[in-house]
């Protein structure tokens, strides 16, 4: 697929007709998939660097990146879709200067064909700058962010209000841990890109859009600021947890102590019955009742005694 914007109109329109960016006229330019042959007339026209053309073809890395030129930002940021048990992520190579734009990734992304519609219907690049096109980019690519954020909040504090020592929570805790590990490798090279592209000082974005990029830098940083509270959460909870499992078992301890306490007198006396020397007892004809009642007697005295100390 391939969208190419200039100058405010809007269509699909051959590689060919970029030359009028060299007009000064404005540019997106939006490939899906491409091959080298696809992109190199980038190249000369807008004086893209090969090695940024190379880092596209490269194996992915899994993480963002901003280089800034004399000329144009190359840039990789990541758009991600899907629910909380089953997003991916996708990358995206960005090339932005003062009346360009070129995005360039090897899968679909619904997101640019939604800006690529509003472009069409509100004609953001007749202004002369790209930026905003840029900002809506940037905007639909957090929006994601922020929703996952959200649902793996709503999922800790769930899980604390359901903290129990007698179930399991150990792959509850995992998978959360797994979902959030992943999403903050992200966003914490998102934010620091977002935060470049929002400075008042940031080269090729206009004076009166770089109030949008600042409130989209504000929101990732929001992004991270959960993340970092859900960790701290995550950390809680395995800890409460842990706690929890360490007083149940020791509940199971005292309660076998207690018992074995108990019955450890009726043992000792077994013991002494059961030596193989003369003992009077043994031709007594109450003597396995009294036996057996002086157990029973002591276990009853042990426990009570127990009982009162509050011990069980």
């Amino acid at each position: 697929m391939k969208h190419v914007f200039i100058g405010g109109s809007s269509g699909t329109q051959e590689i060919d007709s970029i030359r009028n960016v060299e007009k000064g006229e404005t540019l997106w330019v939006d490939l899906t998939d491409p091959s080298r042959e696809d992109i190199e007339p980038f190249l000369s026209i807008l004086s893209i660097h090969q090695i940024d053309v190379d880092r596209f073809f490269e194996k992915d890395r899994g993480r963002s990146r901003l280089i800034v030129h004399h000329n144009y930002i190359s840039c990789t940021v990541y758009f991600i879709e899907g629910d909380l048990c089953d997003w991916k992520k996708t990358k995206i190579d960005l090339f932005f200067g003062s009346n360009f734009l070129v995005t360039l990734h090897n899968e679909s992304i619904k997101q640019l064909d939604q800006i690529a519609h509003l472009l069409s219907s509100e004609k953001l690049l007749e202004h002369g700058h790209p930026d905003l096109v840029l900002y809506h980019l940037l905007n639909q690519m957090l929006i994601p962010y922020m929703a996952l954020t959200e649902d793996i909040l709503k999922e800790v504090t769930k899980l604390n209000n359901q903290l129990d020592a007698k179930k399991n929570h150990y792959n509850k805790i995992r998978q959360i841990r797994q979902h959030a590990v992943k999403l903050a490798a992200v966003t914490g090279n998102e934010e620091r890109i977002m935060k470049l592209i929002g400075d008042q000082y940031f080269p090729y974005t206009s004076e009166k859009n770089k109030a949008y990029f600042a409130a989209l830098a504000d929101q990732m940083a929001e992004v991270v600021d959960n993340m970092v509270e859900i960790r701290d959460s995550l950390n809680e909870t395995i800890e409460a947890y842990t706690s929890l499992q360490s007083n149940n078992m020791n509940k199971v301890m005292k309660t076998l102590t207690v018992l074995s306490t108990i019955f450890l007198p009726g043992t000792l006396i077994a013991s002494i019955y059961g030596m193989n020397f003369h003992i009077p007892e043994y031709h007594w004809r109450f003597g396995y009742g009294y036996a057996l009642t002086l157990i029973i007697l002591v276990s009853v005295g042990l426990y009570i005694y127990i009982h009162r100390r509050k011990w069980i």
